[in-house]
């Protein structure tokens, strides 16, 4: 019988790394060319213009317009996009047979929201920890309970 191939991916909101354990007992081998970095610039940097200005209604005062969206969170959702489609791509050649989250809660959010149903059905489990800067021989204590490593 083939042994399953459990990808494991580890991420962030600006990083990720993927490994693949082939069943119980089996180290963790980091995946060839699956290290992702996206932009994870601060929004002052980002934004380098100054806000917009309007004036007040009544009087001479002038006011700043906040922007209506936070452009550092924007793009942590873009490279959460991007680990998925890759993911995405990886599932549809059979790289592996299911896999697992690794990632802070808000950035587990952002990953979950952009599964594709291939990628949901494939998904073993969920880990609501920032495991992107853990050395790798430490990653199989912390996921021993989850995949059976």
């Amino acid at each position: 019988m083939k042994p399953t191939r459990t990808w494991i991916v580890i991420a962030d909101g600006a990083n990720a790394r993927v490994f693949e354990s082939h069943g119980p007992a089996q180290r963790l081998a980091p995946v060839e060319s699956m290290t992702m970095s996206g932009d994870h610039r601060a929004n002052h940097e980002i934004l380098a213009d100054r806000p917009s200005r309007t004036h007040e209604s009544v009087g001479p005062a002038r006011h700043a317009i906040e922007p209506l969206r936070d452009a550092h969170r924007d793009l942590k959702r873009s490279f959460a996009q991007h680990v998925v489609d890759t993911l995405d791509a990886h599932i549809a050649t059979k790289s592996f047979d299911r896999f697992v989250l690794v990632a802070p809660p808000k950035t587990l959010g952002d990953l979950r929201s952009a599964l594709t149903p291939a990628l949901r059905s494939a998904l073993h489990a969920e880990v609501a920890k920032d495991l992107v800067k853990t050395p790798q021989i430490e990653i199989a204590a912390h996921l021993k309970d989850v995949v059976g490593i």
